[in-house]
């Protein structure tokens, strides 16, 4: 219904909004991108499309934006900049059963017995009755009747035993109408079983020994030296007290030494230095305190270039990780024996961190599943090539991998295959997203935020161009008239 003149501009506004086309008067192309458009299975972010949106202006010039939107997301009318329009397309009692949330949790370390969470919410204006099943690849393993209130949410948890890799689907039946289907599914992917190699080179340490023997997945090897290639044989090599040979690919942890071409020239050791702080958001330091923990000495190693201090004293880090192209390395400038870390209670927390950091697949059962629209890492040795993985709708999905192997094309709920074998599985799982009531004049004074919008005043300054030519314009025409009709003056 725009006149001829008017251009138009159009984003797509999902978790990362796209300039689908800019302005432009290109009425065909415009309808063609409307019709190309489809719904993706991510959180959107509202504030991110109007600040797009935004930005396609010069400065100071009228803005008119229309956001065609359900309006299921918290807004404050004092972040809607003027000229913005919601257009609201939500019915007036959205009905919606969603999954939530869905968790697996190992019952013990390196067992196959595990309990399964699954989170359902009941974002209706009644009660709702449905059926929430269980499948473990084709098999249904559970079926459960279940009832839920009004606006609130259940938690349901499951035993379940696997043995192999497997795929678990919960699936939600519900006996009334429901506007959102995408949530009622959700899985999860169990990685199959596999033990990992880990090569201790040390004098011999009773305090690693005792904690890495305490997991059954894992197969420990002690030995007083290690050459760089049969670093590549393990799948974590940890050097205590001795120094390694050159490294340049693998997993390895340097406890109170690094490599020669790594340690400072005339380093020496600093005495009885002072643990500042700590990184207590870094995976390796989750749960683990160390506010009582005193170290004899270590050895003053700057943070490495690119590298990432997580334990710092008044100078020196006493912990830090790096990585370089295939080498993961984590540095401690501390021997174990001469510092009393062996003997807090987070010690067993911290190998355990340590374990998980360097093989998330392993001691993390939610490492296969992600959030729609979050980036995957593709396993190792995929670097600087390109894969094809197939998504959910049996689509082929090229992704060039370069320095940081990730897959990024995750905007479709359901599982991911990688050259035949099941790679990891994409839910939404978020109650923000199955909650389809409009909430944007929730947070407001009274009135709708359409109607604030439409009242602003909108103020911008006024060019005296055109009336300074108007007036340079009579100046000539009175000019020419004088001069064709000079006036009759009395003699």
């Amino acid at each position: 219904e725009l006149s001829g003149k008017k251009r138009v501009a159009l984003i797509q506004a999902d978790d990362r909004p796209k300039l689908l086309v800019n302005f432009s008067d290109d009425r065909a192309s415009l309808l063609k991108k409307l019709e190309d458009l489809k719904a993706s299975d991510v959180k959107g972010d509202a504030d991110a499309a109007l600040r797009l949106a935004i930005s396609l202006f010069p400065p100071e010039v009228k803005k008119n934006i229309i956001f065609f939107t359900d309006g299921a997301f918290e807004l404050s009318p004092d972040s809607v900049p003027a000229g913005v329009k919601l257009a609201l397309s939500s019915t007036d009692a959205p009905c919606n059963l969603g999954i939530t949330s869905l968790r697996i949790r190992p019952g013990t370390i390196g067992g196959r017995d595990y309990q399964v969470l699954v989170a359902v919410g009941n974002f209706s204006p009644q009660e709702e009755t449905f059926s929430l099943k269980l499948w473990l690849g084709e098999k249904l393993i559970n079926e459960e009747k279940l009832t839920l209130p009004p606006q609130k949410e259940g938690q349901y948890v499951y035993s379940v035993k696997v043995t192999s890799k497997a795929i678990l689907k919960a699936e939600l039946d519900s006996y009334s109408r429901d506007d959102l289907t995408v949530d009622n599914i959700a899985y999860a992917v169990f990685g199959g079983p596999r033990n990992l190699d880990i090569l201790l080179v040390s004098h011999g340490n009773l305090f690693l020994e005792t904690a890495l023997g305490a997991y059954s997945g894992i197969n420990l090897y002690v030995k007083n030296n290690a050459s760089t290639q049969e670093i590549l044989n393990y799948d974590l090599v940890i050097f205590d007290g001795i120094i390694p040979p050159p490294l340049n690919q693998g997993n390895v942890v340097c406890i109170g030494t690094l490599p020669i071409d790594l340690l400072p020239k005339n380093s020496g050791l600093r005495v009885n230095p002072v643990l500042t702080e700590w990184e207590t958001d870094h995976p390796l330091l989750r749960f683990v305190n160390l506010n009582d923990t005193n170290v004899l000495w270590s050895i003053p190693v700057p943070t490495l270039p690119n590298g990432e201090a997580i334990v710092r004293s008044t100078k020196y880090p006493l912990m830090q990780v790096w990585q370089k192209h295939n080498l993961r390395l984590v540095f401690i400038a501390f021997d174990l024996y001469y510092s009393d870390f062996p003997l807090q209670v987070g010690f067993p927390i911290f190998i355990f961190n340590l374990l998980q950091w360097f093989h998330p697949q392993v001691f993390d059962p939610d490492y296969y599943q992600i959030q729609t629209g979050e980036d995957f890492p593709i396993p190792s040795g995929y670097e600087r090539s390109e894969v094809t993985i197939l998504n959910p709708h049996r689509q082929i999905n090229k992704s060039k991998i370069e320095s940081r192997p990730v897959f990024w094309q995750t905007k479709i709920a359901g599982v991911y295959r990688f050259k035949g074998e099941t790679l990891f599985a994409a839910n939404l799982v978020e109650s923000q997203e199955s909650n389809l009531i409009s909430r944007v004049n929730l947070s407001g004074p009274v009135g709708s935020i359409q109607q604030q919008v439409q009242s602003r005043v909108i103020t911008s300054k006024f060019s005296l161009y055109p009336l300074l030519i108007v007036i340079s314009c009579l100046f000539l025409l009175i000019e020419w008239y004088l001069y064709h009709f000079p006036l009759r003056r009395n003699r």
